[in-house]
């Protein structure tokens, strides 16, 4: 009886040492999970190894968009977001931690980033499996004094903004110091760092004068009517450029010299095209007349030839009849708006109406934009949708309309003195 007892308490010791191991395994495995249904982030935090069975996937598992794994964190195991099938960067700060090689995301989804520091595991296993890799940095806030610093760590392609809000302690805008007196440095408002220098220490430093880079529009390709421009967002104290945008095709199409077809597209045709052509009349059969009986009749005069112009002085200049006798108008005032210029301009009698004409060139060829008026009393217009902020050569011309080879056409004057003005 007291051996089988002794076996028996024996058994009981045996079962609660193990129970306590047990129990202490489970204590070193740590790991806490925080799910942000805002922003889809899932956040791992403690010691040991992730699964499956770390969160609550059944609930979240499609609504998981970023994965964090913090320090301390050694293994992710076969299949541990296998559910995220919305999954889009895993980001790993620990450098040992092992991932699986049965895999952890959903089978067939080759589509996640990972991010992660240079030479790490997490490296090694994106590669290896041909999963997209960004880096990790170490970044290091300095005040002016290196009285106080703070490391955090960036991602590859976060923004200086970014950056500088994991350091909310440090009072000052931060961005990168690139050397060099402090007082005239310039500093970027989007860093990104280069893969080479993936594992030094980037200095920020606070300086009481710090300048960010302010943006400013302007056309660096003028488009055409053939090609596509470019517009670029220029800083406006280094000159950086920090943003370039496609301008479209315009329809400005160029006819010079009374050409049939544009000279820069060669398709389109000009509307004003004039052949120079000339056809003559058979001469009409007439019956016989008898001879005068007086010398005191008048004789049959000739018929007289088609003018070979609207006007005596009128000469064909780029598709259209000019008359540099006409009297010319003049601009009086120009204002700017809004996308918008407004054109004054002395009334001249005698004539028919008023052509304005605008662009942002002195050829008149870039952006241009031809207006006419067709009452003799109007003395002003205001020309809209035009370019924001760009500055405007702006002429003006009368016309008459005049009969010509049976139809009505206009004859302008020469051009009045061309004033220039910027839109707002």
């Amino acid at each position: 009886m007291k051996k089988a007892l002794s076996i028996f308490l024996s058994l009981v010791m045996l079962l609660t040492m193990s129970a306590g191991l047990n129990i202490t395994a489970r204590a070193e495995q740590s790991v806490k999970s925080s799910f942000d249904e805002a922003t889809g982030t899932l956040t791992f935090t403690g010691k040991g190894t992730v699964s499956a069975s770390s969160y609550d996937y059944g609930n979240i598992g499609d609504k998981i968009r970023k994965v964090i794994v913090n320090v301390g964190i050694d293994e992710i195991q076969s299949y541990a977001f296998s559910k995220a099938d919305k999954l889009q960067s895993v980001i790993i700060y620990d450098q040992t931690c092992q991932i699986s090689a049965q895999g952890i995301l959903p089978i067939g989804k080759d589509d996640v980033t990972f991010y992660g520091f240079d030479k790490s595991k997490t490296q090694e296993w994106a590669l290896n499996h041909k999963y997209p890799f960004k880096y990790i940095y170490t970044i290091t806030f300095l005040k002016r004094d290196n009285s106080v610093s703070k490391i955090i760590y960036a991602l590859d392609g976060e923004t200086a903004q970014e950056i500088s809000a994991k350091a909310p302690n440090f009072s000052f805008a931060a961005y990168p110091y690139t050397g060099g007196d402090m007082n005239n440095a310039h500093y970027a408002p989007v860093w990104k760092p280069s893969i080479s220098a993936a594992t030094s220490d980037k200095q920020y430093k606070e300086h009481p004068k710090l300048r960010m880079c302010t943006g400013i529009q302007k056309i660096t390709k003028e488009p055409t009517c053939a090609e596509t421009g470019v517009l670029s967002t220029v800083c406006s104290i280094c000159g950086r450029t920090l943003e370039t945008k496609e301008l479209a095709k315009t329809d400005n199409h160029v006819f010079d010299n009374n050409e049939e077809f544009c000279l820069v597209c060669h398709k389109a045709k000009n509307p004003n095209y004039t052949t120079t052509t000339t056809t003559t009349s058979a001469p009409t059969t007439q019956a016989a007349q008898p001879p005068a009986t007086s010398s005191t009749q008048p004789t049959t005069k000739p018929t007289a030839a088609k003018a070979s112009k609207p006007t005596k002085n009128a000469k064909k200049v780029s598709g259209n009849w000019v008359d540099s006798k006409y009297k010319k108008a003049s601009i009086s005032k120009l204002s700017k708006g809004k996308k918008a210029i407004t054109v004054k301009w002395k009334k001249v009698s005698t004539i028919k109406g008023y052509q304005i004409q605008l662009a942002t060139d002195k050829k008149f060829k870039k952006n241009k934009k031809t207006v006419t008026i067709s009452k003799q009393k109007t003395t002003k217009t205001t020309v809209k949708k035009l370019k924001a902020k760009k500055k405007y050569y702006v002429r003006i011309r009368t016309y008459k309309n005049v009969k010509y080879q049976g139809k009505t056409i206009k004859v302008y004057s020469s051009w009045s003195k061309v004033k220039t003005i910027k839109t707002k």
